[in-house]
């Protein structure tokens, strides 16, 4: 209802009377009612208690649905259904309610599981996952209800982005495997990898790669330390020592960062590193993340640096 943009931007209130008195006194008996409703309509969620898996009545709970009732308010006052500032409190809940259907209905077919999902799964996140939930669960009883990005979080939900990511990022971690080797071969010789990483790197890889080893039968499929690398582990190597002026920064400096330090340059690594454990957990990859890794693939697979300038661009600006 009262809505923040930003640091240095802030929306207008819908019920902002430029007199802080009269603005609370609405908003106060406003939810009031409104709670009210929820507490009629779903007693037997409204008491109960977090410790028995309750939703409604928890901090959680009570945040998306005030801005629930946000996006309700919005709604109306953009299709003229209301008059914020003229109209009386009783009479805006009396229009909530022929949009709370939905939200009442999904929280009486609420199952055990959806309900240990959220407060599992999505943690801090879960009011915010919530308040979509309801968005979709009000929107499915009425057509018209069209809160601002709801199409593009079910969307970036919907796990579409994954398997196309998943294919550009192990291309790309081949790549690299080689790549990075190899020019470390080039600078330091047989003792490319003792050179070549930190002390203490070199022995965690040497340590996951027996561990790997102690459950492969056949000598000739056992790991390399080099074999046992994240996507991280790059960015760490390519800015130790010297190596990043000597050796890496000319080619695996991102477009669009050639003004920035070493660690801006290649933060491009620790972002993909981010996408790519997002799909070895099963969790959706957003269009805006989908697009970052297409952007790298397209940049070091196929020498077309334009997407990530474009990127980068936007970014800074």
């Amino acid at each position: 209802m009262d809505h923040s943009s930003g640091a240095d931007q802030t929306e207008q209130g819908q019920f902002n009377f430029n007199d802080s008195d009269k603005t609370v006194a609405k908003l106060k008996e406003l939810l009031s009612g409104y709670f009210e409703h929820l507490a009629e309509e779903l007693p037997d969620e409204w008491t109960r208690l977090q410790k028995d898996k309750g939703i409604l009545a928890t901090n959680d709970g009570i945040t998306s649905a005030i801005a629930i009732l946000g996006d309700i308010i919005d709604h109306m006052v953009k299709h003229e259904e209301i008059s914020t500032l003229t109209e009386k409190p009783t009479a805006i809940i009396q229009k909530v309610k022929g949009y709370s259907v939905g939200l009442i209905e999904y929280y009486k077919e609420l199952s055990e599981a959806d309900r240990m999902e959220l407060r599992q799964k999505y943690g801090r996140g879960a009011p915010a996952r919530l308040r979509r939930i309801l968005q979709q669960a009000i929107q499915d009883k009425r057509d018209d209800f069209e809160p601002d990005g709801l199409a593009e979080y079910w969307r970036d939900q919907s796990k579409q982005f994954n398997t196309d990511a998943f294919v550009k990022i192990s291309e790309i971690e081949t790549f690299l495997k080689e790549e990075v080797k190899d020019r470390l071969v080039d600078l330091h010789g047989n003792n490319w990898l003792k050179k070549g990483v930190k002390p203490n790197m070199y022995v965690e890889l040497n340590s996951a790669a027996a561990k790997k080893n102690l459950s492969i039968e056949n000598a000739e499929d056992e790991k390399g330390p080099w074999d046992c690398l994240y996507l991280i582990s790059y960015q760490d190597i390519m800015t130790t020592g010297s190596q990043w002026s000597s050796t890496f920064q000319k080619d695996f400096t991102c477009p669009g960062t050639e003004s920035k330090k070493k660690e801006e340059k290649t933060k491009w690594l620790s972002t993909l590193n981010e996408i790519r454990n997002l799909v070895a957990h099963g969790d959706s990859v957003s269009q805006a993340q989908y697009d970052f890794a297409s952007a790298i693939y397209e940049w070091l697979i196929l020498d077309e640096p334009q997407a990530i300038k474009e990127i980068q661009k936007a970014a800074s600006q």
